[in-house]
């Protein structure tokens, strides 16, 4: 079998730990061969000027691992308007037995699917829009969700043979703004990297590398961090847990970007929280496994499922986004006040063994269920089942 992944909607980044980078490898182990389409030209503002030249150094055809990568041309018209060019013809030269399209659009998606009708191969298609990341501007999200794509879609919902929602709220969004058969739409959540959080050093080890005691509670989160994201709370609840309980030893890790003043120093007054800056794929996971707990009080982030790779209890908001990420692995809060987040650390930080050791195995749970290894096996068995 030989699957292409189209990632026009959204960036393929070389070395990056998003779905699209890591799926087509786990897949890959399994035995199958995948390529990635992907534009050549157009790359997220946060790339530097650097990273953007290595992409380009290696042309439009080249090989990570034993994934195969071709970049086109495309033309960006918004934010979420993309247009390709030559991609029929990328997708004739790779000659696949099932497409994989990322993300709904109204420009790739139409070309796959002509593609997918004409050979007679599987379409499957994933979604990660929801009506929080959506546009805010309802006019054009009228016109480019429930018309453009969703009138797309009607066009090719008997060629689609599975739609996926990364959550069950985007699973929802499937139906409700695209109109795609019930019985077509199923979870296939974000995946947790396992082979690379295996390489990970232990709990122990990273913790002198850091400068921190096998004694301290270490609270971590990190990413886009701010008012926004509850950040401040989390900030306001390990202060006074530190400020009610001295010999509680509690620390707070954040790495990433605070995006607001007024929380950028509130974290460096702070007598409980050490900064770092954006970190390499390897630091993060590092970060997030000498943790005792890691936690984002309102939304959801993909660090989430990293501090599931790396078996590293949970404090979350339960919302449509995350119900999937905590089964006996972390605590939901019910909102992210400081209050919600203070009563939630107190009782991670009070556990006794036999609890500690219980939310372990519900963490080994978790990073199973979402493995890449899991995630590719049930998409494999999708494909097959949907040519019998």
């Amino acid at each position: 079998m030989k699957i292409v992944h189209i990632c026009i909607s959204a960036p393929y980044i070389d070395g990056w730990g998003y779905q699209e980078n890591l799926l087509p490898k786990y897949l890959q182990q399994a035995g199958i061969q995948n390529a990635v389409i992907a534009s050549g030209n157009d790359f997220p503002f946060y790339l530097s000027t650097q990273e953007i030249s290595d992409i380009k150094a290696k042309g439009e055809n080249y090989t990570i691992g034993e994934v195969y990568i071709k970049r086109i041309k495309t033309k960006r018209f918004s934010t979420s308007f993309l247009v390709p060019f030559h991609l029929m013809d990328a997708i004739e030269a790779i000659q696949p037995d099932v497409i994989f399209h990322h993300n709904f659009n109204c420009t790739s998606l139409p070309i796959a699917a002509r593609y997918a009708k004409r050979n007679n191969i599987p379409l499957v298609v994933d979604n990660h829009a929801d009506v929080l990341n959506m546009s805010h501007n309802r006019i054009w999200a009228f016109v480019y969700y429930k018309l453009l794509i969703g009138l797309t879609c009607k066009a090719i919902q008997k060629t689609i043979v599975k739609a996926y929602g990364v959550s069950h709220s985007r699973c929802d969004f499937i139906k409700e703004y695209y109109g795609i058969d019930q019985k077509k739409i199923d979870l296939l959540p974000i995946g947790a990297d396992v082979d690379i959080a295996d390489t990970i050093p232990s709990k122990e080890i990273l913790r002198q590398k850091y400068g921190y005691q096998g004694t301290d509670f270490i609270v971590v989160s990190g990413g886009k961090m701010g008012v926004e994201k509850g950040t401040d709370q989390l900030i306001l609840a390990t202060e006074r847990i530190r400020k009610n309980n001295p010999n509680s030893r509690i620390k707070l890790v954040l790495f990433g970007k605070i995006e607001d003043e007024d929380t950028l120093l509130q974290a460096k007054q702070s007598q409980v929280v050490t900064l770092f800056d954006w970190c390499d794929r390897i630091k993060t996971l590092e970060l997030l496994k000498m943790a005792d707990v890691a936690c984002w009080p309102i939304h959801h982030t993909t660090l989430i499922e990293d501090a599931v790779a790396v078996c590293t209890p949970l404090i979350i908001r339960k919302t449509d986004t995350t119900e999937h990420l905590i089964e006996d692995n972390g605590i939901w809060i019910e909102n992210g006040s400081a209050e919600a987040i203070e009563r939630a650390m107190s009782l991670l930080l009070n556990q006794d063994e036999m609890r500690k050791s219980a939310m372990q195995q519900g963490c080994e749970k978790m990073k199973n269920r979402l493995s890449y290894n899991t995630i590719a096996e049930k998409v494999v068995k999708d494909i097959y089942g949907s040519r019998q």
